[in-house]
C-alpha cells in the first residue's frame, strides 16, 4: 500500500475506481488517502507549510493505539469453560500417557460453540494457556 503511488496516479487523471484495481486496494481506501492528501495541500496553503512537511505527513504509515481496548468476546466464564476443558484433557493425558488424540483448537472452538459461546476460532487460538494443544 503507498499513498504516494495513489496520489501521483489521481494527479495523472486516474479516476479512483481505476487506481483501486491497479493497486489492489479497496476504493475506500484510495478514496481516504486521496482525501486526506487534498486536505493537507489545503492545509499548507492556509497555514504556510512546506510542501516537504505536507509529503511526510501524508505518507506517514497509519496508526492505531490498541493498547487500551479491552477483550470483549472472552469472558470470565468462557475463561472457567476453557479451564474445565483443559483439566479434562489434562486428566485424560494422565490416564493415557503420551498420545496424539489431544484436543485442536478448533476442537476446543466447538466445545465452546456448542455450550452457547459466540466466539471466533482466532481469539481461542490467540489464549496463550490454550497454546498446548495444536
Amino acid at each position: 500500500m503507498d499513498k504516494y503511488s495513489i496520489v501521483k496516479l489521481k494527479l495523472e487523471g486516474m479516476s479512483i475506481r481505476k487506481i483501486a484495481r491497479e493497486l489492489n486496494m479497496d476504493r475506500k481506501t484510495v478514496n481516504r488517502y486521496w482525501t486526506t492528501y487534498q486536505q493537507e495541500i489545503q492545509n499548507m496553503k492556509e497555514f504556510n507549510s512546506s510542501l516537504p512537511e505536507v509529503q511526510e505527513r501524508i505518507v506517514l504509515e497509519p496508526t492505531y493505539d490498541s493498547s487500551n481496548r479491552k477483550t470483549r468476546k472472552y469472558t470470565k466464564e468462557m475463561d472457567q469453560t476453557v479451564d474445565v476443558i483443559l483439566a479434562a484433557e489434562e486428566e485424560k493425558n494422565k490416564k493415557l500417557g503420551n498420545h496424539k488424540q489431544q484436543l485442536t483448537y478448533h476442537q476446543i472452538h466447538q466445545k465452546l460453540v456448542d455450550k452457547g459461546f459466540k466466539i471466533g476460532i482466532t481469539t481461542i487460538s490467540n489464549r496463550p494457556r490454550i497454546c498446548i494443544f495444536t
